[in-house]
């Protein structure tokens, strides 16, 4: 859908760029994990515009943390791997 409005209006994804995690939860001793990934897993495929190619999109591991916009996101919530870029550009800074 979100493909298809930007074609409408004139933008595109760069489908190359584009990725994705399918979260799985599982309960161990009352707390949730996140699920690996896994080889049973479903395979995302979109066209872009009007182009008939299809294209795979890539699926991350929800231990990964890729970078998006500036940002690393990691799929468990915590921020370590963007704290040492942080980390490593304030050293230059002092």
């Amino acid at each position: 859908m979100w493909e298809n409005l930007l074609h409408i209006s004139g933008g595109a994804l760069n489908l190359s760029k584009c990725l994705w995690s399918l979260q799985f939860w599982e309960w161990h001793k009352g707390r949730p994990r996140l699920q690996q990934m896994s080889k049973d897993d479903p395979h995302l495929v979109m066209t872009s515009g009007s182009s008939p190619e299809h294209n795979i999109i890539r699926q991350v591991d929800n231990d990964s943390a890729p970078k998006g916009l500036g940002v690393y996101i990691h799929f468990k919530g915590t921020f370590g791997v963007q704290a040492k870029p942080m980390r490593k550009q304030f050293d230059t800074m002092v």
